[in-house]
């Protein structure tokens, strides 16, 4: 009777043993499965996010074509050459005062409808500004990326509808630090 209990107890251990390395197989494909969804969703949450980062861009570009009225009137009384008399009407950068007056050339042209003055200091070229005609005038900006030693500025210039053979307008620089100067424009058409 004992041999049979002992082969009865062995049997049930093998088959207990049996049962558990199935259930470690069962486990460990599980594991694989759900190792596999997660990757799965993983891409299709990156494909989401390239997507949105997708739709996000198209948005901020019909955005901006709604800022910019690309069929506005080029205004051939801005074009030309102007004397720019700039004041400066506020600041808070070191280095510049407000009252501080100067005067620059600029020659304002147009190329595939983008509006461009370059400005001379001393007939030698000092910026270029880039910009678009609006219903009032003008803005233009300044990309100092191609400056090293305006790295850290920003210029926008905002500019009226010419008057009589002037134009008024607002330069602005941002720079370092958020030091900002404003300069009123008084131009006149040479």
């Amino acid at each position: 009777m004992k041999l049979m209990y002992v082969l009865l107890a062995s049997c049930l251990v093998l088959t207990t043993s049996c049962s558990i390395r199935e259930r470690e197989q069962a486990l460990e494909k599980r594991a694989d499965e759900l190792n596999q969804k997660e990757q799965q969703l993983l891409l299709k949450e990156k494909q989401l996010q390239l997507k949105e980062e997708e739709l996000l861009a198209q948005q901020k570009l019909i955005d901006s074509t709604l800022l910019v009225d690309t069929l506005l009137p080029v205004d051939s009384s801005m074009l030309g050459t102007w004397t720019v008399q700039m004041k400066c009407t506020e600041t808070n950068c070191p280095g510049s005062a407000v009252g501080d007056v100067r005067t620059i050339v600029w020659e304002i042209s147009v190329q595939d409808r983008n509006l461009i003055a370059k400005a001379y200091d001393n007939k030698k070229l000092a910026r270029i500004y880039t910009g678009q005609f609006t219903e009032n005038g003008a803005i233009l900006t300044y990309h100092p990326e191609s400056e090293p030693k305006d790295a850290n500025r920003n210029i926008t210039i905002t500019l009226q509808k010419p008057v009589e053979g002037k134009i008024s307008g607002r330069r602005e620089i941002v720079g370092v630090n958020q030091c900002k100067i404003v300069y009123d424009l008084e131009m006149r058409k040479q």
